[in-house]
C-alpha cells in the first residue's frame, strides 16, 4: 500500500516524524487488531510521546488504552505493515542476548 507521506529519515534519522496524526491513524486501521494496539503504542512513543497533553491528538491516544500483548514477530509486521523499514522495527522490537562478560571477577 502506498502512503502519502514518504517515510524518509529525518535529519536525526526518525523515519516517521513528518508523517500527519491523521495519516498514522490510517496506517494504524490498516492493522488487526491486537496488534494495531501494541502498534500503536510504538508509533506513539515514537512520534508523539514528547508532545504536552494540550497538543496531543486524542484519536492515537484512545488506541493506548488497550494493553493486548503480541508475539514480536507479529509486531515487526505490525510495523512494516505501517510502514516502518524492517530493520528498524526488528532492532526496535526484538531483544537480542547480550554476550556475556566479566565484571569485577564474575562472569555476568
Amino acid at each position: 500500500m502506498t502512503w502519502g507521506t514518504p517515510l524518509v529519515p529525518t535529519s536525526k534519522g526518525r523515519w516517521g516524524a513528518k508523517v500527519p496524526p491523521a495519516e498514522w491513524r490510517a496506517r494504524l486501521m490498516t492493522v488487526e487488531a491486537p496488534a494495531r494496539y501494541a502498534c500503536a503504542r510504538i508509533v506513539w512513543w515514537e512520534f508523539f510521546s514528547m508532545r504536552l497533553v494540550p497538543e496531543r491528538w486524542g484519536h492515537i491516544d484512545m488506541m493506548l488504552r488497550r494493553r493486548d500483548e503480541v508475539p514480536d514477530d507479529v509486531l515487526v509486521e505490525a510495523l512494516v505493515q505501517v510502514g516502518a523499514p524492517r530493520a528498524w522495527a526488528e532492532k526496535r522490537i526484538i531483544v537480542k542476548p547480550r554476550a556475556r562478560r566479566k565484571v569485577g571477577g564474575k562472569w555476568t
